[in-house]
């Protein structure tokens, strides 16, 4: 995707920040100086000119940077641009002596400006695919596969616009690809495919850890394991959650059980129960962020990777997938099953010593399921 600054045309996208030419100058608040793993970070854009003019409260323009690393940090100049954002805020309070600089600056696809009417905009590019209306706000959206442009009006006529790229990381595609195979009933051999790693029933801790490179994230003070060093008792079981890391959106719960006659390193532990959760409630990447203007000036508290390790578990059912149909899938001979009026549902469903929990809320942009548990029910199976 291209724009122009004045009479130069910009090819950002996909490029990391070291790579877009000009003397600018990238800020992302106070002494942050790396993008974590998998995480989409704000970023302001000026020169050292124009933050004197401004007296070094404005940006020429805010961008989004991605880190499409999973296992390390980056240096926010090697992150690469996925949003570019631009106001006219920023032409009105442009000195005149930045000749690069003025009125019509910003020239995004097919030659529309700001200051442009809506008119204008639809013969350019057609109706918008999505349309918000405020009282004094209309915020329009043109999407074209993983691409976006958002176009922000006042008084019919534009005051900015947002380009963004949604593009995966190679890691967040991996994972997708192997997510496939499932389960097909419920019993001991039955597993939760979580990335294409198949979580088994009386699997040890570590080899879990390892596989999905959980990071520790306590949500209840049950949660309570983050030590090698944690030793449990015959019979002892507790839990453990945590993040793939670069998947900040999905929390994997374990019920690590100790099933020796002796005492033994919780990571020797094995899996007696899995629960897979998803943390927030935005499910598209681009939903969540189609009309988000970045604001490089206040960094989120915590900066955290925004993708959904996949999630398939027995009978098919998919973490985030439809609540209505996923419960078709459950035997009407559940102990529980039940669609609610707000279009949420959940489901158990006991079969072979195994307990299946299926939770599904309903949410303003799709009632979805973000909750599944299985646990093994050790009387009956041992």
């Amino acid at each position: 995707m291209q724009f122009s600054i004045g009479s130069e045309i910009q090819d950002w996208f996909g490029k990391p920040l070291s790579q877009i030419g000009g003397d600018y100058i990238f800020t992302a608040g106070e002494n942050v100086k790396t993008v974590p793993p998998g995480v989409r970070m704000d970023v302001g854009l000026t020169t050292q000119e124009y933050r004197e003019s401004s007296g070094g409260y404005f940006n020429l323009m805010e961008l989004s940077v991605l880190n499409p690393s999973r296992d390390k940090e980056v240096n926010i100049e090697d992150a690469i641009v996925v949003s570019v954002q631009a106001d006219s805020t920023l032409l009105m309070i442009m000195p005149e002596d930045l000749s690069t600089f003025g009125e019509n600056t910003y020239i995004f696809p097919k030659g529309l400006t700001i200051y442009d009417t809506v008119e204008r905009m639809k013969e350019l590019y057609g109706e918008p695919d999505v349309v918000e209306e405020g009282d004094f706000e209309k915020k329009y959206a043109y999407i074209s596969g993983d691409k976006s442009l958002s176009i922000f009006v006042y008084s019919d006529t534009i005051s900015s616009f947002l380009l963004q790229s949604f593009e995966e990381p190679e890691y967040v595609v991996a994972a997708h690809q192997g997510s496939k195979d499932f389960s097909k009933e419920l019993n001991e051999e039955s597993f939760f495919n979580i990335g294409g790693y198949h979580l088994h029933f009386y699997t040890p801790l570590r080899e879990v850890k390892e596989a999905l490179q959980l990071v520790h994230a306590p949500i209840n003070s049950e949660d309570n394991t983050d030590s090698d060093q944690v030793t449990l008792a015959p019979g002892e079981e507790i839990t453990y959650v945590g993040t793939p890391r670069g998947f900040d959106n999905l929390a994997v719960a374990v019920r690590i059980h100790n099933l020796t006659d002796e005492s033994i390193n919780v990571q020797d532990g094995v899996v007696t129960g899995m629960r897979v959760q998803l943390l927030r409630k935005n499910y598209s990447l681009m939903e969540d962020h189609l009309f988000r203007i970045p604001f490089s000036s206040q960094p989120p508290p915590k900066l955290y990777a925004e993708y959904t390790m996949p999630a398939i578990t027995p009978l098919g059912i998919v973490l985030g997938g439809d609540v209505e149909e996923s419960l078709k899938v459950i035997p009407d001979d559940a102990l529980e099953k039940e669609l609610l009026d707000d279009g949420g549902g959940y489901a158990t469903y006991d079969a072979n010593g195994v307990r299946y929990l299926v939770m599904g809320r309903a949410h303003e942009k799709g009632n979805v399921i973000d909750e599944l548990t299985m646990i093994l029910f050790l009387d009956d199976i041992q």
